[in-house]
């Protein structure tokens, strides 16, 4: 296999096609000047002569042929696609609260994707260490557990806390969980490529940023936080925030002077809001403000990652019409399956749970594609390609459009192009882009694919771990769609 790394231009290049200039003496003497009435034999001779060679050089130069075009089927039920969707939890713990899968403890999670989801929320209890540093066997027990993530071919929201409701409140000093955040980086950077988001956590209750019992609740502390996360994962990476305003407050801050740091905290700060819908401000926003923080969240949601869960019925807030447009409003990407389940029954006796469950985050669906269907090797390959995106949401982390050029013996070539999975917001999105050839690519009859594979190199081959094309076409085991097929001729 060959893979080529390029800059693609969005922009169709022009082809130089042959022009007659119809002003020009050697043309306009095919119109004789009607004063003109006498011609000699050698005048006429070299005339037609002339007219001959001009018809050589137009025969020479054929027109370039159309595009070939090609519509696509959409698929009866959707794909399990990654990074996006309901999550679940499957059990309650002792005290009768959620239990998210534990990446310290829980050693199989086949049961994600054999249930249907591509994710999974991890709420990583640290109580054994308020007052201690996290111990070699913790951490080793961390790094299994993204291991078996890995096997299972899904990825987790993650949050770190010193107590899951048991005791509410309860966390750790600051110097304490700086020097946890500190020790957790090596496997948060290892293992980034498995996380969907980091939830900021640590303080207080459920690591939600509120009744810390340290004296955490302030914004220097909440800071202190973000910034230490921030360095313990790669850019390009996400936090979550459990409350909008946090975010505002970070932005704000007189001390966050720093260029660089203000836009991390833009550009890669989400939020988890975990009440949405349960009452006019989600048990989130500030009374006097709700309207705003709503449209606050719903433009920052169009960059960064939302989700959340529900916890209560709220009629008529929680009814399928005003809960799909909130959450489409505000660009979810992930909601808990599970909790609140009075609220998920309620949607799957009224009819929009399917609905919710294809629309969160993307859904992707190539309509059409228009293609040289014969290119010399050396030339620039023309595509476009127009894909509806009917989530309610981009995807989250960075990825590109690859195009396969496969052999009747199986050689793949593979382009990387400069087309954005992250500008694939909902809507129909077309992508103008040329494939440059390399002369040494055999002549022949090749099969044309284009994939959105993980940008990890670990998870890039995995087809598990592509982003599916919702279409009859797309092969889910290879993981890409097949365009059609085009000849690839001898260098010119």
């Amino acid at each position: 296999a060959t893979t080529y790394v390029m800059g693609v231009s969005s922009a169709l290049p022009t082809t130089s096609e042959p022009k007659i200039n119809y002003e020009s003496p050697k043309f306009s003497i095919l119109f004789m000047q009607p004063h003109i009435k006498q011609y000699s034999v050698l005048a006429i001779q070299s005339r037609l002569l002339i007219l001959l060679l001009i018809l050589i050089l137009l025969h020479s130069y054929p027109a370039k042929a159309e595009p070939q075009a090609h519509s696509f089927k959409p698929r009866p039920t959707n794909l399990i696609a990654p990074e996006r969707g309901f999550y679940t939890f499957r059990t309650k713990d002792k005290y009768g609260y959620p239990h998210y899968a534990n990446l310290a403890t829980d050693r199989t999670f086949d049961w994600v994707r054999r249930e249907g989801f591509s994710l999974v929320s991890s709420r990583i209890s640290l109580e054994q260490f308020r007052n201690s540093p996290l111990s070699p066997s913790f951490l080793h027990d961390l790094a299994t557990g993204f291991a078996a993530l890995r096997l299972a071919k899904i990825k987790v929201i993650l949050r770190f806390n010193y107590n899951n409701g048991n005791a509410p409140g309860d966390d750790a000093s600051m110097d304490v969980i700086l020097r946890h955040i500190s020790q957790l980086t090596p496997v948060l950077k290892e293992n980034a490529d498995l996380i969907l988001a980091i939830q900021a956590g640590f303080i207080g209750a459920w690591g939600e940023w509120h009744s810390s019992t340290n004296g955490l609740d302030t914004a220097d502390a909440r800071r202190a936080v973000i910034d230490a996360l921030l360095g313990a994962i790669p850019q390009g990476h996400f936090l979550q925030i459990r409350n909008p305003q946090h975010k505002i407050e970070l932005l704000q801050n007189e001390q966050s002077s720093d260029a660089s740091a203000l836009d991390s905290y833009q550009s890669r700060l989400g939020f988890h809001i975990d009440c949405i819908l349960a009452s006019t401000n989600d048990l989130t926003y500030p009374p006097g403000k709700i309207e705003f923080y709503n449209h606050y969240v719903e433009n920052e949601s169009i960059l960064v990652p939302v989700g959340g869960e529900t916890c209560r019925l709220n009629a008529p807030r929680t009814d399928c019409q005003t809960a799909m447009e909130v959450l489409r409003k505000q660009h979810f990407t992930y909601l808990n399956n599970d909790f609140e389940p009075a609220v998920i029954q309620h949607w799957v006796d009224t009819g929009c749970y399917e609905q919710i469950k294809e629309h969160l985050g993307y859904s992707l669906r190539a309509q059409s594609a228009a293609y040289d269907q014969t290119v010399s090797a050396g030339a620039p390959l023309q595509i476009t390609l127009a894909v509806e995106n009917t989530g309610w949401a981009a995807p989250v982390h960075e990825r590109r459009l690859i195009v396969e050029i496969i052999s009747p013996t199986g050689t793949p070539n593979r382009f990387v192009t400069d087309v954005s999975l992250r500008s694939f917001r909902p809507g129909t999105i077309v992508s103008n882009f040329a494939i440059p050839l390399p002369k040494s690519i055999p002549a022949g009859s090749y099969d044309l694919f284009v994939s959105a594979p993980d940008s990890s190199e670990r998870l890039a081959k995995d087809a598990a771990y592509s982003i599916p094309f919702q279409n009859v076409e797309y092969d889910e085991n290879a993981g890409h769609l097949r365009l059609g097929s085009i000849d690839i001729l001898a260098p010119e």
